[in-house]
């Protein structure tokens, strides 16, 4: 699987970038479940802004629908970067 390696996502109001430039060491699987979560929260809100567009509408039940997922991902993520930033020290 490949990702695009110069895309960003936001995180905490900052940039989490997915080019290894982050101040983390290689970790193999750990890199690649950071990688792959980057990347589908990336699609989700990609997903979640189209969607909003055409529904024109941030209360549609597509856009909750996305959000809801994103949501969760988000947190999967978190609770993931809480494990990964403690293999770390």
């Amino acid at each position: 699987m490949t990702f695009n390696v110069s895309s960003q996502i936001y995180r905490n109001d900052s940039f989490v970038r997915e080019n290894g430039n982050d101040g983390y060491r290689s970790h193999g699987k750990s890199d690649r479940r950071k990688a792959i979560l980057e990347e589908e929260i990336r699609r989700l809100r990609n997903q979640m802004e189209l969607g909003i567009q055409s529904e024109e509408s941030f209360t549609s039940e597509l856009a909750v629908r996305l959000s809801m997922k994103l949501d969760e991902k988000i947190n999967e993520y978190h609770a993931f970067m809480k494990r990964y930033t403690k293999q770390l020290k």
